[in-house]
């Protein structure tokens, strides 16, 4: 029924090819290709099948009208299928499972380098700061886009001003929520005057009473301050793990020779990590 509800969709615009037939005489056995087996017919086969179906659901989300319901049916807008959804106050567990999830973050096209240097640097280079920019951890696995959007979304601050804010997912139970300002509709990172660290800081000060109001059970903290708190840890550890000695220390060691005794005086301590470049 799956087959049939999808082919429907997409008659006229997808073309089965087929595999010409055996010369005159011959089994189709022997006029196929020999070097193809049917492991690699089957999974051509699988991916082809996974293709119209992936094709066939999303002009279903795109075309349908309405959804199912618990009422037996509810009218949904002609942008059912897009973000702009979220932005919709329904309550109804239909669309809270078929729209707005939090999976986002699989499709995020933000590139976050969270090891520059410097409290005040862009974390997503889209004119935000570090300290504006808030990690909430271990909330609900049902928590979706729209609650996040539905808790800021009204926020202003002292000038009637709304605040802007982006939302980047980090995993089923993690995200990030960054105050944004870009002064005069721009993409300028901020006024040269210092005006947009102004307004940043202050626009991040209701983001994280916000959240802190609307996810009590959840870790909340600034990026400046994560970061930070995992540079600590990061050095407490490589302080308590001793240098691994070779083998032939460990051996001469064993017989009563002490190497490397005088090479390690005047030394403090592990030498710092050096940072992976990818």
């Amino acid at each position: 029924a799956l087959f049939a509800c999808v082919s429907s969709h997409l008659e006229g615009r997808v073309q089965v090819i087929r595999p010409p037939p055996p010369p005159p005489g011959e089994s189709a056995s022997a006029g196929s290709d020999p070097s193809i087996t049917s492991e690699e017919h089957f999974a051509d086969y699988d991916a082809y099948m996974t293709g119209i179906c992936y094709l066939g659901i999303c002009q279903c989300i795109h075309r349908m009208s309405e959804y199912p319901g618990r009422s037996g049916g509810v009218a949904v807008k002609p942008t059912v299928g897009t973000l702009t959804h979220l932005l919709e106050p329904i309550d109804d567990p239909e669309v809270r499972k078929a729209f707005g999830r939090n999976l986002l973050y699989q499709m995020s096209m933000f590139n976050l380098d969270l090891e520059i240097s410097g409290v005040n640097d862009d974390p997503l280079c889209r004119g935000m700061n570090k300290n504006a920019s808030y990690r909430v951890a271990n909330t609900p696995q049902s928590t979706n886009t729209r609650d996040i959007i539905n808790c800021l979304s009204r926020q202003m601050d002292r000038t009637g001003r709304p605040v802007v804010f982006e939302i980047v997912w980090i995993d089923d139970t993690s995200f990030i929520v960054a105050a944004s300002y870009r002064p005069n509709g721009t993409h300028n990172n901020r006024q040269q005057n210092g005006s947009g660290d102004e307004v940043l800081m202050e626009h991040g000060r209701i983001i994280h009473n916000a959240l802190k109001d609307r996810f009590p059970n959840s870790n909340i903290s600034s990026m400046a301050q994560y970061l930070e708190e995992q540079e600590k840890k990061r050095l407490a550890a490589a302080a308590e793990t001793p240098s691994e000695p070779s083998v032939v220390s460990r051996m001469l060691n064993w017989i009563g020779i002490n190497v490397g005794s005088s090479s390690q005086q005047g030394t403090e301590g592990p030498a710092t990590k050096k940072r992976r470049l990818d």
